[in-house]
């Protein structure tokens, strides 16, 4: 006699990755990039400098996906969401053994804000920030080099995360509590 079949061998998997997910739901475990806004934010107008639309584009598709529905005035929505600056810095921070390798490092630094439909500040200004370091061989020029611009797309993603995890955080549900939507 056989103890452990197919049959109960599939069956135990099946109970333990059960109780695998069960567990992991129960301790606030969540997908990367899943939040759960304040209500407040479920209706939002996001509202940006032109020079800005590639972060705005970003985050709207974030904002989207979290279930959030964006609208074209300020006056549709209980909240704006603000971007008040977006800006890169490059530090030369080494130079290689005879000059054959430098290192560089970015930061992309967002800040923004949440306004009330009465033009109040209800929530910021807040400032996230992401830090690369880019090595240029001496081969390579900075300008020429695609390292700069595939360093700040990621660090866009991950000050948008920031961003994301900074809005639904309990302060913010505490700031956004007295909100009409």
């Amino acid at each position: 006699m056989q103890l452990l079949t197919r049959k109960n061998y599939s069956f135990i998997i099946s109970a333990t990755l059960l109780i695998l997910c069960i567990s992991l739901s129960h301790c606030g475990f969540k997908l990367r990039g899943m939040v759960d806004l304040p209500p407040a934010l479920h209706t939002v107008y996001l509202q940006n400098d032109p020079v800005y639309n590639q972060l705005a584009n970003q985050l709207r598709m974030r904002l989207r996906f979290a279930g959030t529905h964006l609208v074209d005035s300020p006056n549709e929505a209980p909240i704006t969401l603000a971007i008040l600056k977006a800006q890169t810095t490059t530090n030369q921070t080494s130079i290689g053994n005879s000059q054959q390798a430098r290192n560089y490092e970015e930061t992309y630094t967002i800040t923004y804000t949440l306004i009330n439909s009465k033009g109040q500040t209800v929530y910021g200004p807040k400032s996230v920030s992401s830090k690369r370091t880019i090595n240029i061989l001496a081969t390579e020029v900075l300008g020429n080099s695609n390292k700069p611009a595939a360093a700040k797309k990621n660090m866009q993603q991950d000050a948008i995360n920031k961003i994301m995890f900074q809005i639904s955080s309990k302060n913010a549900f505490k700031a956004l509590k007295h909100v009409k939507q």
